[in-house]
């Protein structure tokens, strides 16, 4: 299962928070990667920080055993 899909789980997307909106601020070095759940451009899916760490703390308290 990719990330993007992992993401798109129901009850995985009810516990993640996407980041306070940056305005028209790049956020990596890839400026037309559009990404919807920082709503702003430059990175991707699996190059995205704070989804990282939320995925993370998903892990460390056993949520995601079972994907």
């Amino acid at each position: 299962m990719g990330l993007a899909d992992l993401i798109a789980i129901p009850n995985i997307v009810a516990r993640l928070k996407a980041p306070e909106k940056v305005g028209d601020k790049v956020l990596g070095p890839k400026p037309n990667a559009w990404y919807e759940f920082n709503q702003s451009f430059g990175h991707t899916v699996d190059s995205c920080l704070a989804l990282g760490y939320q995925l993370d703390d998903l892990v460390k308290s056993s949520f995601l055993n079972d994907y």
